[in-house]
């Protein structure tokens, strides 16, 4: 009787340990938020506080400036980065990324609010007649207030009684809105902000933490996936009905063995149909 052919088993890959602290990602953040503040007391926003509607024109600076950090932060939180879900942990991340999202809305409306209060105090008239003086003739003005309308949007759809009356499929794509709503931001402070029009270190370094956030979402949020979609071909193999509401789908694919998992990770699978994919 013959024997079965010897075949000497390969090495399970592990996916990769990246060795980030949870403390070094947030002192990394928080030191980001203090730079920003400095180089708004550099570019001269406490020199606002001695003129009319100073104070609020000052502190709907900070407002947006902050706000638009949140958001970029927003996207990296959830753009599925390895080192960021080794840190954190994907419950973790969510959690951050639900209450840094309501704040973002929060300070990006205030940014509009105190904008037109301070700016309408210095010109002698009311906050509705300064904001559509301000969205009619101030350039890209009129493109962030449609992105913060984008915001909001999110924001609103993010609360539970919300949540509780949508289906996930109209919650996701409402959520891809976020991304026109930054790039409407990103117009705006490009050609109005203090920080690109007068200091050009300053401008170079946020165009920098928006290519950044840009390239994490890009490499791991779709090239990680389609690279792995490639690599091991992935396709269902069978659909067994178990019960009455359950079903196993069995996936196929090659060199699965040299798929780098660990046990108890889970996939989001999207399957190649209209109305799933």
């Amino acid at each position: 009787m013959a024997s079965a052919p010897f075949v000497r088993p390969r090495t399970v890959p592990l996916p990769r340990v990246w060795g980030v602290r949870a403390t070094d990602v947030v002192a990394l953040l928080v030191a980001n938020g203090a730079l920003i503040v400095l180089m708004w007391v550099r570019h001269g926003g406490p020199d606002q506080l001695s003129t009319p509607g100073g104070p609020l024109t000052a502190a709907g600076q900070l407002a947006g400036l902050l706000g638009a950090y949140l958001a970029l932060i927003q996207l990296v939180l959830m753009g599925r980065s390895p080192w960021l879900d080794e840190a954190f942990g994907m419950d973790r991340l969510a959690w951050a990324h639900r209450w840094l999202g309501f704040a973002t809305v929060w300070l990006i409306g205030a940014h509009g609010v105190l904008i037109a209060a301070g700016y309408g105090m210095g010109d002698g008239q009311g906050v509705i007649g300064e904001a559509v003086t301000l969205l009619t003739t101030y350039p890209y003005v009129l493109w962030a207030t449609a992105g913060f309308g984008l915001f909001l949007l999110v924001g609103v759809t993010s609360l539970r009684a919300a949540r509780r009356r949508l289906t996930y499929e109209t919650w996701f794509y409402l959520h891809l809105y976020a991304y026109l709503a930054i790039a409407l931001a990103f117009l705006h402070q490009l050609f109005t902000g203090a920080d690109f029009l007068h200091d050009q270190l300053a401008a170079i370094y946020w165009i920098s933490l928006y290519v950044i956030a840009t390239v994490l979402v890009i490499v791991f949020r779709l090239g990680q996936p389609l690279a792995t979609t490639l690599r091991h071909r992935p396709r269902v193999a069978a659909l067994v009905q178990e019960s009455r509401d359950v079903v196993s789908i069995y996936i196929a694919g090659r060199d699965l063995d040299r798929l780098a998992v660990r046990s108890g990770e889970y996939f989001v699978v999207r399957f190649l149909t209209l109305d799933a994919w």
